[in-house]
């Protein structure tokens, strides 16, 4: 019997964000496939699902007319979810906000308040009646103490997790961090996505979990738990290495996170992708973008995307000095 060598191509796109004019989205679409881009990520914040539905449906059809795969991104979701979208969930609804360990609240919901369940599968719902076909949940995460210009606090504890924690552990939360604190956020992150996961795939949506870089131990057991959903198609990772106050080495630790994706993809039969960052690149550092893809191809990556489309240039806190320079790297991958 002849054998043949089955060679299949690296998927490859990028994020959209920042424009509503459908004439310009064709032009920017039409751009992205000639770049040989075959997926698109759109953000669907809560002000888009509440003011752009049908014209994000009809960006969105458009990207179907030239075979792009759309995700749809939960931007800024509840702040619960990456992105620099505002949250008016979380304006209008102070009793779900996350509280840190000492009982001050802060502007994010807390993941484990059926509120907030429930706003989220509104959304999921909204994404599926716009035509998406992922759900792109983006670094799912509980409060941040640097993401608040903070330091020394964590959260949540509030009742609601105060409660489901005495429930499970049999004492009440302490103000202190601990282990069963941190084994608990892990768990609810996990319980979290699966519920939701879960309920998408019920509309007959796919779902792609992009986590933050998995820096230890228990955070890596979560890519894990999270990779070996039967719900979930895709499983990536972010690993941005350009920060305003630290720029960390491009090769260990793209590589690092590059390498743990692919191997969890391997063993529980998933897509890999990784998302390389196109944006705060001033012109010294362009040099480890293309380090990156060649990293991300040279692991066999099944999906190679970037945060975001020409560079960031649409958002001028994000954007690259030379956004046009590292659109032009991009059309060479």
């Amino acid at each position: 019997m002849p054998s043949y060598l089955i060679v299949i191509k690296m998927k490859k796109g990028t994020a959209y964000f920042g424009n509503k004019y459908l004439y310009h989205a064709k032009k920017d679409l039409a751009e992205m496939k000639k770049a040989n881009c075959n997926v698109v990520l759109i953000t669907y914040s809560e002000n888009d699902m509440d003011f752009y539905k049908d014209t994000v449906k009809d960006i969105i059809k458009e990207a179907h007319k030239l075979d792009m795969e759309v995700y749809i991104d939960p931007w800024g979701l509840g702040k619960v979810f990456g992105g620099e979208a505002y949250s008016n969930f979380i304006a209008k609804n102070i009793d779900v906000m996350e509280e840190i360990e000492n009982g001050e609240k802060r502007p994010i919901a807390c993941l484990n308040n059926e509120k907030f369940k429930s706003f989220m599968k509104e959304w999921i719902k909204s994404a599926k009646e716009i035509g998406g076909d992922y759900i792109f949940f983006d670094e799912p995460h509980f409060y941040i103490a640097g993401w608040f210009n903070e330091k020394d606090h964590w959260g949540c504890r509030c009742n609601v997790c105060q409660g489901l924690f005495k429930k499970e552990y049999g004492y009440t939360m302490p103000e202190a961090l601990n282990r069963d604190i941190e084994d608990f956020k892990i768990n609810s992150i996990y319980n979290f996505l699966e519920d939701m996961c879960k309920f998408a795939q019920s509309l007959e949506m796919k779902n792609n979990i992009c986590l933050l870089p998995a820096k230890g131990k228990k955070e890596r057991d979560l890519t894990e738990r999270i990779c070996s959903m039967d719900s979930i198609s895709i499983i990536g990772t972010d690993p941005y290495w350009i920060w305003k106050n630290v720029v960390f080495d491009v090769e260990k630790y793209v590589e690092e996170y590059t390498k743990l994706i692919k191997e969890l993809s391997l063993k529980y039969n998933k897509e890999s992708e990784i998302w390389v960052q196109n944006f705060f690149v001033n012109k010294s550092l362009e040099k480890d973008v293309k380090k990156a893809y060649k990293i991300v191809k040279n692991n066999n990556i099944d999906r190679l995307m970037t945060w975001a489309y020409r560079g960031s240039c649409c958002m001028s806190t994000l954007a690259c000095e030379d956004p046009e320079q590292v659109w032009e790297d991009f059309l060479e991958i």
